[in-house]
C-alpha cells in the first residue's frame, strides 16, 4: 500500500516538474478555460442554465427560477475553487501535476 501510494504522489511538493513539457503547455489553456467557464456559470448563471443545460426557467416561478440560478452560482464558485488551485499547482506546487 505505501509503495503504490508513493507511486501516485510525489514525495517532495516544490516547483520542480518532472513530468512531460507538453503535459504542463496543455494543463493552462484547461485552467484558463475552466476559470471562464466558471466565472460565466457565477456571473451569468441564468443563461448558463437556459442555454447550456436546457433548463426552462420561464415555466417556473420567480423563486424556483432564483434557486435554479443561485445553485448554478453555487456551482460555479465551486469550479472556481478547483481553478484557484490550478493555477496554485501551475505557480508553486508543479510536483503536484506529475506522477514520480
Amino acid at each position: 500500500m505505501v509503495d503504490m501510494l508513493s507511486r501516485v504522489f510525489p514525495r517532495c511538493i516544490d516547483n520542480t516538474y518532472r513530468g512531460h513539457t507538453l503535459a504542463l503547455w496543455l494543463f493552462i489553456p484547461v485552467v484558463v478555460v475552466e476559470t471562464g467557464i466558471a466565472l460565466g456559470t457565477i456571473f451569468n448563471g441564468a443563461a448558463a442554465a437556459q442555454s447550456a443545460d436546457g433548463i426552462p426557467l420561464d415555466s417556473f416561478g420567480a423563486g424556483g427560477a432564483e434557486a435554479v440560478v443561485a445553485l448554478f452560482a453555487i456551482w460555479g464558485l465551486s469550479q472556481l475553487v478547483f481553478s484557484v488551485l490550478g493555477v496554485l499547482a501551475l505557480t508553486r506546487y508543479r510536483a503536484m501535476m506529475s506522477i514520480s
